[in-house]
């Protein structure tokens, strides 16, 4: 009962991921990386893990991050140089800033002059993003339309009402 209720696999997926490198062996880990037959996970092994773990497991410093292809070379160059073009392929997350921010913080000291770099494209096309909202809606995903659209409805409705106080 215990098992299927905590079934490792799910709690696996659904969540964006990191590539990450063990930096000791560890036992009990194994099933993080899908080659492993045994449940140790050896030092150097290289896989995925999601986003939340990645966190958490941060400060034990038992492995290392490494930048993600939606944070590589060539998107933060299209950040910086066209940032309302940018649009990484996100699997489940909705707000791709944020959770590409916090992609970012797990970094190791290894890759600290591209974390700094990424960190400021990363506020500056959120920026850009968000001031471009209400000219140019055909860059926009469907979460941030919606989000245009639930901005223009509050507009209207806040004059609606203060047509409706001031008679």
């Amino acid at each position: 009962m215990c098992a299927a209720y905590f079934d490792i696999q799910r709690l696996l997926e659904g969540a964006e991921t990191v590539p990450v490198a063990m930096r000791s062996q560890v036992e009990l880990l194994g099933p993080l990386d899908p080659r492993q037959d045994t449940s140790l996970l050896p030092k150097g092994a290289e896989f995925n893990a999601p986003l939340w773990l990645t966190e958490a497991m941060a400060k034990l410093k038992l492995f290392t991050a490494n930048v993600p292809d939606c944070l590589g070379e060539k998107q933060v160059t299209t950040m910086e140089v066209e940032p309302r073009s940018f649009k990484p392929e996100m699997k489940y997350s909705l707000n791709y800033f944020n959770t590409l921010y916090r992609m970012c913080l797990v970094f190791g000291a290894k890759h600290e002059a591209s974390r700094d770099r990424i960190k400021k494209a990363l506020r500056s096309a959120a920026k850009q993003r968000l001031q471009g909202q209400n000219k140019d809606n055909k860059n926009l995903c469907g979460a941030e339309r919606l989000l245009v659209k639930s901005r223009q409805e509050m507009q209207e409705l806040f004059a609606c009402f203060q047509v409706c106080l001031l008679q």
